[in-house]
């Protein structure tokens, strides 16, 4: 799968929405291997290249929680509900992040 999707991830052709979901689900792949450094770039990409979904944002939300940087995580957590709502799993994660007093 991981070349399959390098290759739609860089081809220039194709929607601006359809590039977002390749380069997403790259660095979704990547994350699941381990390799969070790699993955990030590829999330950050595809929230601005369709920033009407909310996918990209809460999966970066999601590798920067695993990282520890839950500044970050907060931020694009905060960024997938702007987007969209209704994420009750992202809004109980945000939750869970926020500082307590």
């Amino acid at each position: 799968a991981l070349p399959a999707v390098t290759a739609l991830s860089v081809r220039e052709d194709l929607d601006a929405r359809t590039r977002s979901r390749s380069e997403n689900a790259l660095g979704w792949i990547l994350a699941g291997l381990g390799r969070p450094d790699e993955a990030a770039p590829h999330l950050e990409k595809a929230a601005g290249l369709d920033p009407s979904d909310p996918a990209a944002a809460r999966n970066l939300g999601a590798l920067l929680d695993r990282k520890g940087d839950l500044a970050g995580a907060r931020a694009w957590y905060r960024k997938a509900l702007a987007v969209k709502a209704d994420q009750p799993d992202v809004a109980a994660r945000l939750s869970a992040l926020e500082p307590q007093p």
